[in-house]
């Protein structure tokens, strides 16, 4: 029996092992199973023995506690010198006049006093030290008496009436004021952050707070107390990481993120760039030289763990994967250190060459509509383009560097395409694993607004900051002085009423007041995650604040679940074959693809033996769309039965609705979710079910914070099987919206035909989902096609009245057909067609 009383935690400091292939914790450590075990003596004075395999552990030797007795009696010892010097020295700096010193200068002058006071009470031997360094320069800054050369009352100290990116910093900042926090020096402080992600937050506070010191103006420039929080906040990011990494010993929400490192030291570079430029000598030498041997060290990891191993991919970089986001970060890093640290003359010239190189990399990752690749050739997340946005325009603050100022003009369309007049984006286009629904920052069109004097930015900046705030990040700092820089700028509302082709999704994307859709038209191609939803439609909400989301349909589809798989759905999209067609007010869709499972960017799933169909018509009032899966033979077409012993298949259908409403079962296949209804026209599951939504495999539902409506296969009768193909023919519309008249899902032949009956007009929506073309006669055509169950092709459910010619679609093309009912034959048109757009490269 095991004595838990008493348990020490014992850790081992990963950094010191070497594991596989060079060395490369980050790549190798992920293919490491630990064991987590607590060993503890019941005696203390039995030594520690243990075995495992052929693995020892033992306690410390007999060796080992002399050598740790001898060091803490030195500490003792250096602690018993030190102190009175440094109360002399305390006291020293409180006697200052303030005619004698300037009042900031003697605030950072504490401060590092205070930094010595946490070097002495840490545990460590080398900070206790390190603190006896930092107070022989202190006592040299000290005794010199040098007046701060900087005229502290030239500032007027008004409100920022005008810029809200300035007041929301300084309300951020100003809690800092009433309280500088700081925290113990060595492990005990490393082990006051357990989370990785708190080094970001922290980097954002020293940023808010450095920018709220130096910027003119500002009602809290100069400001003493804010200056401690500030230096406590560098000094805790400089040396609170094991060799230039924040993860080592510290949770993150996947184990281990080497983005958080980059998150943190970009806004912590550029806050000691402000604050280095604003006071050139607020710090003693030595405390410099500590804080920048700090950050020195963790811009040398990202040059070592992130620049080399990028650009190491292919000689010319052309076989670089984009990643935009961090590659910004990794710009503006290089770019600030090449200003701030010191370094060799090939040091410097590894930065600018790395600047150079991924400054390529963002050119190459713009899409012809102004959005990024996220990663590799997904689409872009709204949850990353403000960064993007923001980081290129400090890079071009920084170095007045004109391809950079020349890229952030070819972003500029995408605000505009992508955020609604209610100020909200949507997510169903943005990558499988990226449906967060996250609000738009202002700080990106807010910048672009600054930058260009572009009105339409203004009005979207405007619009996102009245609804979800101007941010206090690192972002919206940047914002703040490109609102500052420009002149009044008249917003311009965004477009609207209007369907056209997106060239940064590759598909339609339609706006119609609070109603709007798009297709994903981007095939990612080999190699990356596919699609879990070919499309989505919202309704935005532009007056109510509380819930500017008034519903959306996020995913949609058929999966195949099959047990004892690694991944056990298969839903994503693979080896699609997809088009599209546009009009002024409409938009038709028709693909096949394989299902996959999922997985992540740069590691697909294998594609099944089930294929899927959709074909979807989406207009000004409306979405509907047939989808369906099929197995490539009989041996998958069965589904697990709770009495089955072994694994098998089954199928099921998923519409996914965002977010916060509850969905309403209003009839039978009727339900509302918001500001949305949702029809089942037809389908051939055995029930519908409702449940919370998860969107990607381990979301929390409450993290996606929506709902789901379910279809799933039953039990089929005695001595039948369950039907080859599963399919389900959906609407989704506004609440406001007309019912349509009819729809329905007919097979002709290989093709497959969803007619639309509304009030006023027919549609009829026609896919050859082969490889094969297909010809046949119009007239034949409609007569297959005629309603499920009907004699005849009637007059109240005719589609369209043609002459009898010839129709023909080649493998993989749909083709869309509409008409005012009861008017003439050659009134019949077809719609513009519009498919796949070309690569962009």
């Amino acid at each position: 029996m095991l004595d838990r009383n008493g348990w020490q935690e014992v850790s081992l400091d990963i950094d010191r092992f070497a594991t596989p292939r060079d060395g490369l914790r980050c790549r190798d450590l992920r293919a490491i199973v630990f064991v987590e075990f607590f060993v503890t003596a019941g005696d203390p004075d039995v030594e520690l023995d243990i075995a495992i395999d052929r693995i020892r552990f033992t306690g410390p030797t007999p060796a080992d506690r002399a050598a740790a007795a001898r060091r803490e009696q030195q500490r003792r010892t250096t602690l018993t010198q030190l102190r009175p010097r440094l109360d002399a020295v305390r006291r020293q700096i409180d006697d200052t006049k303030p005619t004698d010193v300037n009042p900031l200068h003697r605030a950072a002058l504490q401060w590092c006093a205070n930094d010595i006071e946490r070097c002495l009470r840490a545990e460590e031997l080398e900070i206790v030290a390190q603190g006896e360094r930092l107070l022989d320069d202190l006592q040299r800054e000290v005794a010199d008496s040098k007046v701060f050369r900087v005229n502290l009352t030239a500032d007027h100290n008004r409100q920022y009436t005008d810029n809200p990116f300035g007041q929301s910093l300084t309300d951020a900042a100003r809690p800092m004021c009433r309280h500088a926090a700081s925290w113990p020096k060595g492990r005990a402080g490393y082990r006051a952050f357990p989370r990785a992600w708190t080094m970001r937050r922290m980097a954002y506070q020293l940023h808010a707070a450095a920018w709220c010191l130096t910027t003119p103006d500002c009602p809290l420039r100069h400001d003493t107390t804010l200056l401690h929080s500030a230096l406590s906040r560098l000094d805790l990011i400089a040396h609170q990481h094991t060799r230039g990494d924040f993860n080592i010993d510290r949770l993150a929400d996947r184990g281990y993120d080497g983005n958080i490192n980059r998150f943190c030291l970009a806004p912590a570079l550029d806050a000691w760039w402000r604050l280095r430029r604003a006071y050139p000598d607020l710090l003693p030498p030595a405390k410099q030289r500590d804080i920048q041997r700090g950050l020195h060290r963790l811009v040398e990891f990202q040059v070592n763990n992130y620049g080399k191993r990028r650009l190491a991919a292919s000689d010319d970089h052309a076989g670089v994967k984009p990643y935009p986001n961090m590659d910004a970060h990794y710009l503006l890093i290089v770019t600030l250190a090449e200003r701030l640290l010191p370094g060799d003359p090939s040091w410097r010239a590894t930065l600018r060459r790395h600047r150079d190189a991924f400054l390529a990399l963002m050119e190459r990752a713009v899409y012809p509509d102004g959005g990024f690749a996220y990663a590799g050739r997904q689409n872009e997340c709204i949850a990353y383009h403000h960064l993007n946005v923001a980081y290129l325009a400090r890079d071009w603050q920084l170095t007045g560097d004109r391809r950079v100022k020349d890229l952030l003009r070819r972003t500029l369309p995408y605000y505009p395409l992508s955020i609604e007049p209610a100020g909200i984006a949507e997510s169903y286009t943005d990558a499988a694993w990226k449906h967060y629904w996250n609000p738009p920052q202002a700080s990106g069109p807010g910048i672009l607004a600054g930058l260009f004097r572009d009105g339409r930015h203004k009005w979207i900046a405007q619009a996102c900051g009245r609804r979800f705030g101007y941010g206090d990040d690192h972002a919206a700092a940047i914002a703040a002085d490109c609102w500052r820089s420009s002149a009044p700028i008249a917003p311009i509302a965004p477009p609207d009423n209007y369907v056209r082709h997106d060239r940064n999704i590759q598909g339609p994307r339609g706006r119609f007041g609070r109603w709007s859709f798009a297709i994903n038209g981007r095939d990612y191609g080999p190699g990356e995650m596919g699609k879990d939803t070919f499309l989505g439609c919202m309704v935005a909400e532009p007056d109510v604040s509380e819930a500017p989301l008034g519903g959306a349909l996020q995913l949609v589809g058929v999966g195949v679940r099959t047990p004892g798989t690694a991944s056990d759905i298969a839903w994503h999209a693979a080896d699609e074959r997809l088009s599209t067609r546009i009009s002024r007010r409409r938009a038709t869709l028709g693909v096949t693809y394989r299902l996959s499972h999922f997985a992540t960017a740069g590691k697909p799933g294998e594609p099944m033996p089930w294929r899927g169909v959709q074909q979807w018509w989406l207009d000004e009032r409306r979405a509907v769309g047939l989808v369906e899966i099929q197995p490539d033979d009989d041996a998958h077409c069965v589904e697990k039965r709770p009495n089955q012993s072994t694994d098998s298949e089954y199928c099921f259908g998923r519409i996914c609705l965002g977010m916060y409403s509850e969905l309403q079962r209003l009839g039978p296949n009727l339900f509302r979710y918001g500001e949305l209804l949702i029809t089942l026209h037809a389908h051939n599951f055995a029930r519908i079910e409702t449940s919370p939504a998860d969107p990607w495999p381990d979301c929390p539902p409450e993290r996606a914070r929506g709902r789901q409506i379910l279809l799933r296969d039953g039990e089929p009768p005695a001595g039948s099987s369950c039907p080859r193909r599963r399919f389900f023919l959906v609407e989704v519309r506004p609440i406001d919206a007309p019912a349509l008249d009819d729809a329905w899902v007919s097979v002709v032949g290989p093709l497959r035909a969803v007619a639309i009956v509304e009030p006023q007009r027919r549609h009829l929506l026609l896919h050859n989902p082969t490889d094969r073309p297909w010809r046949g006669s119009m007239q034949s055509l409609l007569t297959k096609a005629q309603r499920p169950g009907t004699a005849r092709l009637c007059s109240t459910h005719c589609v369209t009245e043609v002459d009898d010619g010839p129709v023909q679609l080649g493998p993989n093309e749909h083709v869309a057909f509409t008409r005012p009912r009861r008017s003439r034959p050659d009134k019949t048109r077809e719609l513009a067609s519009s498919n796949r757009a070309p690569s962009d490269g």
